[in-house]
Order: structure tokens, then sequence, then C-alpha cells
């Protein structure tokens, strides 16, 4: 994470760490390929095992996270750890420790939290607001704004009330929404791939 140098994208396309900006349109597969490497969680040992809705979000989460760059304010020194909040009555429960678990991006870990304060909340660099929120929701969002919290919520007017990306079934799959307008005042930068896969932009990527 941190500021998109041109040696940071490099280093970490070797590590697998995330998708550099494309400059150029996908082709039709890439970006067939691209959906499916965004939307599908890990594969369970057992095939035909149905995923739960609560699975493929929570994985969902940790690719958001792959996909998404912070200042390097946002952290406090290169070994910092990528916080994880969860706000509200935790629908996510294991599905999102297996999702995280053993894992880092860009050399980061990962610290998974309950928060229910404004201040645990600042100190988020991606914050889950469930479903349960939707009367606190606003007054949270409004209080976080500008801050470097990647928020991503699944209440229908999440996006309305200044949320970066909503999580929706659709055809009864998982998908999800953006806004870009609270990503840019939260100094966040989206990769132009995850933005190619939404159900829905709103905004003008820079």
């Amino acid at each position: 994470m941190g500021d998109n140098t041109e040696q940071g994208r490099k280093g970490a396309g070797r590590h697998g760490g995330y998708f550099s900006f494309v400059p150029f349109p996908l082709s039709p597969l890439r970006l067939l390929l691209l959906t499916l490497l965004l939307l599908s969680p890990p594969a369970r040992p057992a095939e035909g095992t149905p995923r739960s809705e609560y699975e493929v979000k929570a994985a969902l989460l940790f690719k958001f996270v792959r996909y998404s760059d912070w200042p390097s304010t946002a952290f406090a020194d290169a070994a910092s750890p990528c916080v994880i909040g969860v706000a509200g009555r935790d629908p996510l429960g294991k599905e999102l420790e297996k999702a995280f678990e053993g894992k880092s991006v860009k050399g980061r870990a990962f610290l998974l939290k309950r928060v229910s304060g404004e201040q645990e909340m600042r100190a988020c660099h991606l914050l889950f607001i469930a479903s349960s929120e939707r009367r606190r929701m606003r007054d949270w969002l409004q209080k976080i704004q500008g801050a470097p919290v990647l928020t991503v919520g699944e209440s229908p007017e999440f996006l309305d009330h200044g949320g970066v990306i909503n999580l929706i079934l659709k055809d009864g799959s998982v998908r999800f929404d953006i806004n870009l307008e609270p990503a840019r005042m939260a100094r966040l930068k989206l990769d132009a791939n995850l933005l190619k896969v939404a159900a829905s932009v709103r905004g003008k990527h820079e």
C-alpha cells in the first residue's frame, strides 16, 4: 500500500501483491478472467460445496485490500499491519478470519478488530459496516469522512451516505458498487481493474 510509485508497481507485480493500473482496454477474454478472479473466493477442498453469501463477501474484502492503495501517512511505519474493522452485529464471523488468515498484502500482515466508536473506526484501513447498523451508518460515515478508510457496506443507501463500496446481491451472486468521490476524499486509490468488474461506478476515475 502507500504511494503508487513505478518501482512499487513493478515490485508488486513480481510478488503477486496487486495488479497495477492498465493504461489500455482489456480484451473481453482477459476482462472475463479478471472478473472471475475478483468475484470467486478460494475453492473449498470438496468440490460442489455451496459457498455462503458471507464467505463470498469475506473473500471480496480481502480482494478489495489487494486492489487498493492507501496514502503512506495511513501507516505508522513500514511494518504496521493493515487493520480490518467490523462495525455492528458481525455477520462474517469465522469466514472473515479464514479469508485473511496467514495472508499479507504488500508486506503487511492483517489485524482484525470489532469496532464501535469513532476513533476505532478512523484507525481502520478497511471498515465493514454491517446491515445491522443502518440507523447509525450515516452518522458514522460522516464522522470518519476524509480519513484514509476504505468503507464497505451492505445496505441499499450505503453509497448515498458516503460509503466507498457497497456489496449487493444481483442475479444470485454477490457483486459490488463503487462510489469514487468518498474514495478521493479519503485519498484512496482504487485499481482500474477493480472498477472494471464493479456492477456500477459513481464518479470519474482520475
